[in-house]
């Protein structure tokens, strides 16, 4: 199974983060970590001068079933785990590259965990944020671009939006006429430039 990992900024404190950061768990064991209903397996490896790296093994402590399935046998028998044994059975990864002061993350949906986690360890304010780029940035990385295409539909959620203004006036009172969707391009860069000024 492939892994695909999200790109975040983590903040230690009010500046990005550096490796000296993660010094108080740099080198530490194999340990357990308890957040909410979960329960974690912690693996820590670094490479001191560039690569902090984590995996998590977790599972749900409240997960549990008197009664399991025996596939085998095609029966229902009674659970052979207790209820103070937790099934390890999720993974979640991440690393962070002091060079690209990057935080990769193998499940985005768990960043406020990572965050928690290393507040408690760190003993500092954390936050991971996700990386945005401004219209300015983005216009500068697009000036090598030959073109630009958009395309929009039109929703509940879109009707009001400013890029929706560009459509054709609707036949009636009723929005009756309107198209769903619509693309819109844009052939030299110049151009291109001009129309995405006025969508922001």
């Amino acid at each position: 199974m492939a892994l695909e990992f999200s790109a975040m900024h983590l903040i230690v404190g009010e500046k990005t983060a550096s490796m000296s950061d993660f010094s108080p768990i740099v080198g530490e064991d194999s340990h357990r970590y308890l957040h909410g209903h979960s329960v974690y397996k912690v693996e820590i490896f670094s490479d001191s001068s560039t690569y902090w790296w984590s995996s998590f093994k977790y599972g749900d402590k409240t997960s549990y079933s008197e009664d399991v399935a025996n596939l085998t046998l095609g029966i229902d028998e009674a659970n052979p785990r207790s209820k103070d044994q937790v099934e390890l059975s999720k993974q979640l990864f991440c690393l962070y590259d002091d060079k690209e002061k990057c935080l990769y993350i193998s499940d985005a949906k768990k960043k406020s965990f990572i965050a928690h986690y290393l507040k408690s360890k760190i003993g500092k304010k954390v936050e991971i944020k996700n990386f945005y780029k401004s219209v300015d940035d983005f216009l500068k990385i697009i000036q090598s671009v030959e073109s630009v295409k958009f395309t929009a539909k039109r929703n509940l959620f879109s009707i009001d939006a400013a890029v929706t203004k560009i459509l054709p006036s609707p036949g009636d009172v009723y929005g009756l006429g309107m198209p769903e969707a619509f693309s819109l391009g844009s052939g030299p860069i110049n151009l291109a430039l001009d129309v995405i000024h006025s969508l922001h």
